[in-house]
């Protein structure tokens, strides 16, 4: 079973949640060498960098043996599993079996399970599925992210900044710079 979580994919909740983008972890967390492990939903994902910095998100899973790919490390921008050893670029395509290396590499379309990933203002963003809309961005002002860490919580209040309300994303807290008239905190209930 790929998803063994205390969420109920096919209640409300979920579905009005999945598909919203919500800050996973720090940018700086997630170094270009090793990936790392975090929760959203339930969901077990990895984070991980590629050769050009670049982020990603992925259902931490190798479909080759079912190991945890944040328990492997990155090789010249792709992520290995720990296990025996495939990695897979970007895209998602593995590019080699160690055990077999001559020979052309599974397709990966079952192997490998891409989220939607994007960093902004130092954090990492994800979605689970397509996103509802674009990231979080701030056009009348400058936007600065707090974030107060509790154990395994990070805590939020919902903004609202120019037209944009932060109603999808339970887990932070969004604050323009005190010289935008155009943004103005609201307290969650």
């Amino acid at each position: 079973m790929l998803y063994d979580s205390g969420w109920n994919r096919e209640e409300l909740d979920y579905k009005a949640l999945e598909n919203q983008w919500h800050v996973v972890a720090r940018s700086e967390d997630v170094s270009a060498e090793r990936p790392t492990a975090v929760r959203l939903l339930g969901e077990d994902l990895v984070l991980w960098r590629d050769g050009s910095g670049g982020i990603h998100a992925w259902k931490d899973y190798c479909g080759h043996r079912g190991a945890r790919l944040s328990l492997g490390c990155v090789k010249k921008g792709e992520i290995e599993c720990p296990y025996h050893g495939w990695r897979y670029d970007g895209q998602g395509d593995c590019t080699l079996v160690p055990a077999h290396p001559d020979r052309h590499a599974p397709a990966s379309d079952r192997l490998i399970f891409k989220h939607y990933a994007e960093e902004r203002y130092g954090y990492v963003w994800a979605s689970l599925v397509r996103p509802d809309g674009h990231c979080p961005s701030c056009h009348s002002g400058t936007m600065t992210v707090f974030a107060r860490s509790m154990p395994g919580l990070i805590t939020t209040r919902p903004m609202r900044c120019g037209r944009w309300k932060t109603s999808s994303m339970p887990r932070i807290f969004l604050s323009c710079t005190p010289t935008s008239t155009a943004c103005r905190t609201h307290r969650s209930r």
